[in-house]
């Protein structure tokens, strides 16, 4: 017994220097650090995909590059930029374009993009290709979805192009690498 009580003794002593010091309503002091904001302003993208045309159903090999700036301290972001790509299958396709850029969210981005589309680029001496190729206004939509490591990125993306009445379905991913000049 006596072993007993020396025992509820020390675990009651135990148990009040254990609850002091567990304050359960107190707020721990935490170091507030200032560090550099890790926004990059500059990105540039590689992409590849597919183009479809929704008029006849021809699937074309497309790849591209594109650079975008965005503003600083501007919520959502804004950005604007520009891009070339090609679309390559029985008749090849080159577009130029500047692009203008809605970021809401750090991985979700809307772009629309006015820009010029070269159709059938399929003769290699210059004089042809200025004869036979078509140019043409070509209005760009479309959005992407970014899985951000680092200053690197993924991201299934998705544009609609309009050119006249015939729209076009590029899809495909982009990768991105983020930098500060």
């Amino acid at each position: 017994m006596k072993y007993l009580s020396i025992l509820m003794l020390l675990l009651a002593l135990n148990f009040g220097t254990a609850y002091s010091q567990d304050d359960w309503f107190s707020i721990p002091d935490e170091e507030i650090t200032e560090t550099e904001s890790e926004f990059h302003h500059h990105h540039l993208g590689l992409f590849m995909g597919a183009s479809s045309q929704l008029n006849n159903g021809e699937v074309a090999f497309a790849t591209g590059l594109d650079y975008t700036y965005f503003f600083p301290n501007v919520y959502p972001i804004i950005g604007v930029g520009a891009f070339v790509e090609g679309a390559f299958s029985k008749r090849s396709e080159l577009i130029f374009g500047s692009a203008f850029t809605l970021q809401p969210w750090d991985e979700v981005k809307f772009v629309a993009a006015p820009s010029v589309i070269y159709q059938n680029l399929d003769s290699l001496e210059i004089d042809e290709i200025h004869k036979t190729s078509q140019v043409r206004f070509l209005m760009r939509f479309g959005g992407s979805y970014s899985f951000h490591f680092d200053n690197v990125s993924v991201a299934p993306t998705i544009y609609a192009d309009v050119v006249g009445s015939r729209v076009s379905l590029v899809y495909g991913i982009t990768f991105g690498y983020a930098f500060k000049p």
